[in-house]
C-alpha cells in the first residue's frame, strides 16, 4: 500500500523554507512509530534536510544524476509502474515529502495519514490540493498539539 504521511496546519502549511515550522516531539514520535521498519520515500530536498532515520529502508526520488545518497539509501531516478506495483497489497511505502513528491504520489495513494497541527504556523511550502471525495475518514487520534486523521481511498 502507498501511504502518504505528513503533518500540516489547517491552511496546509508543511514547511517554511527547507524545515518544519514547528517542533512537536509527540508528532515526531508518531511519525517514527508509524514508519519504523518500513520503506519511506522522500524527494532530494527533504531528504537532505532531515536527520538520519534508522531502521527504515530509505528511497530518494531525484532526477539529479550527480546526487548520491548516504551509504545504505537508494536513489530512484523516476517513478514507473514497476516501482509502484511493488507496493500493491501488504507491502507498505510511506511517502514523506516534500510538496512535489506528495503531488506526484497522490493519484497512487491508498491511504493518507495527516497530522493536523492545532496551532497555525506561517510557512511557504504547502501540501497539494486533493479531492477529498476520493478519500474517507476511517479514524482519528487526538493529541494535545495535533490530531492524526487516517483517510482511505474509496
Amino acid at each position: 500500500m502507498i501511504k502518504i504521511i505528513t503533518a500540516m496546519t489547517n491552511e496546509k502549511v508543511i514547511g517554511k523554507g527547507k524545515v518544519l515550522p514547528w517542533r512537536i516531539k509527540e508528532e515526531l514520535a508518531h511519525f517514527k512509530k508509524t514508519t519504523l521498519n518500513n520503506t519511506i520515500i522522500f524527494g532530494q530536498t527533504t531528504y537532505q534536510n532531515i536527520p538520519s532515520l534508522k531502521e527504515r529502508t530509505i528511497i530518494v526520488l531525484s532526477n539529479n544524476m550527480s546526487f548520491i545518497p548516504n551509504e545504505n539509501d537508494t536513489v530512484l531516478r523516476n517513478l514507473d509502474e514497476t516501482f509502484l506495483n511493488q507496493y500493491k497489497g501488504e507491502k507498505n511505502l510511506y511517502v514523506c515529502g516534500g510538496a512535489s513528491i506528495y503531488k506526484l504520489f497522490l493519484p497512487y495513494t491508498d491511504e493518507l495519514i495527516i497530522s493536523y497541527i492545532k496551532h497555525n504556523y506561517v510557512g511557504d511550502v504547502f501540501f497539494p490540493d486533493f479531492d477529498t471525495e476520493q478519500f474517507k475518514l476511517i479514524r482519528s487520534e487526538n493529541y494535545s498539539e495535533f490530531v492524526v486523521k487516517y483517510f482511505q481511498r474509496l
